[in-house]
């Protein structure tokens, strides 16, 4: 993945192929751009949003780091989700989706103090924040997974940054969203089992040491490949020689 420093202030997207706008809020169109350019109206507020790209310093570099189970290729988000995510200065309202319409109880919850809160929290940086505000969408459309994975992206923002003490936090959201999604969903399939040993991971790194032991012993009991007996294993020594310190990073 390349990091890309655009300082401009609002949203850009580079149209390749053809692109339906029917359903975007606001479509503007800069003739001398060499490409189209998109300026993207907030649902919730109707200001420009920007992107992930455009916050600076709080944009993450690459994170070529060798085994980090966190980062295990085909999380459901992924890292490069970073470059794609849309957010409101003004509000916080944040989206993956081009297609950036509100409903009234969006807009309701956006408005919402919880939501404000988090948005207004100064300890954390910007695009944590815009993750964090979009874990609180996903979950309220019910999609428990991707709210994990989108405070996990927050964690991996405060990693960057060097911010240990708020990538714990992060991922101590993260790991309750965890709990959340495998609380409804008792039976694991291929993509699940890779998803509880990002969970493991998160608590792990966030000094939930009881739980990620208690998780380890749920995966022993399933049907492991040998990468995967490799990584509960890795995991296994992790926390036996642990102290209780939280590990952010290895």
């Amino acid at each position: 993945m390349q990091e890309c420093n655009d300082p401009q202030l609002v949203a850009d997207i580079t149209i390749k192929k053809p692109l339906d706008v029917s359903s975007v809020n606001m479509v503007i169109v800069n003739i001398d751009s060499p490409a189209p350019v998109l300026i993207l109206e907030c649902g919730v507020c109707q200001q420009p949003m920007k992107t992930a790209r455009t916050i600076g310093s709080d944009s993450p570099a690459d994170l070529s780091l060798g085994i980090n189970l966190e980062n295990d290729v085909c999380a459901p988000t992924g890292y490069g989700f970073l470059l794609s995510i849309h957010y409101c200065e003004k509000c916080g309202f944040a989206t993956a989706d081009l297609n950036n319409a509100c409903s009234d109880d969006i807009r309701a919850l956006v408005h919402s103090i919880p939501y404000q809160l988090q948005w207004s929290d100064e300890s954390l940086p910007t695009l944590a924040r815009v993750f964090l505000c979009k874990a609180i969408l996903d979950l309220a459309s019910q999609q428990l997974s991707v709210a994990a994975y989108s405070a996990l992206a927050a964690a991996w923002v405060c990693d960057e940054l060097a911010n240990e003490a708020a990538a714990i936090w992060c991922r101590k959201m993260a790991a309750d969203y965890f709990r959340r999604y495998f609380s409804n969903n008792p039976r694991l399939d291929t993509e699940q089992q890779r998803m509880l040993f990002h969970y493991v991971d998160v608590c792990y790194r966030a000094g939930l040491l009881q739980r990620a032991r208690q998780l380890c012993q749920v995966i022993a009991q399933q049907h492991l490949n040998a990468d995967q007996q490799q990584h509960l294993a890795l995991l296994q020594v992790r926390l036996q020689s642990s102290d209780g310190t939280p590990s952010v990073m290895i």
